[in-house]
């Protein structure tokens, strides 16, 4: 029955070794590459916009927390557009623990059901798994924001927009004058 192998691996800027003892005998062998690669994970946050993109140079800040810090931040903006309209960006080489994706607020638009965060939980094993076949583990945190529209009066564009605003008003002048006038009549003891 063979005993357990114990490695030591030492690296250096030019070479890395490979020293182990086996049966009460030690030796060290060159490591051809002195990398060694950790499973980590990856986590796309994408931003969803309803009614509208914003203005251009317009940012959001997406921070990527744990315990309360923020490990990790990206301020998101018109450059991390997909062709779909949304924003995108991936944290990459997180590794396990417990984290929440938050998003800070931007001008003219609220939180579609007032989510502003999304918890992230990555486990070691999802990492191992997914390294074990060549891929990197990967969670997705998905946020939407609504434009805030603002019932307005149509007062810019072409003339012929603003025609009921004159005929509106003029109809209000003459209410206006009929009531002075039927003032001054019961004022005056006529009906």
């Amino acid at each position: 029955m063979s005993k357990p192998v114990r490695l030591l691996a030492r690296r250096t800027d030019s070479s890395a070794q490979v020293c182990y003892t086996f049966d009460k005998q030690s030796a060290c062998a060159a490591y051809q590459h002195p990398v060694l690669q950790v499973p980590s994970a990856n986590v796309v946050v994408t931003k969803h916009w309803e009614g509208g993109m914003p203005a251009s140079g317009a940012t959001l800040r997406i921070d990527f927390m744990q315990g309360g810090a923020s490990k990790l931040g990206k301020d998101l903006s018109e450059d991390d557009e997909l062709p779909t309209g949304e924003w995108q960006y991936t944290f990459r080489g997180v590794m396990a623990g417990d984290y929440t994706v938050t998003e800070g607020n931007i001008a003219g638009y609220h939180a579609k059901g007032n989510v502003t965060s999304v918890p992230i939980g990555i486990t070691r094993a999802d990492m191992w798994s997914a390294f074990d076949k060549g891929q990197t583990a990967t969670y997705e945190a998905s946020f939407a924001n609504v434009k805030e529209t603002v019932a307005a009066l149509p007062l810019s564009g072409a003339s012929e927009g603003r025609t009921w605003l004159v005929v509106a008003g003029v109809t209000a002048l003459v209410l206006l004058l009929a009531g002075i006038v039927g003032l001054a009549l019961i004022g005056r003891g006529r009906p």
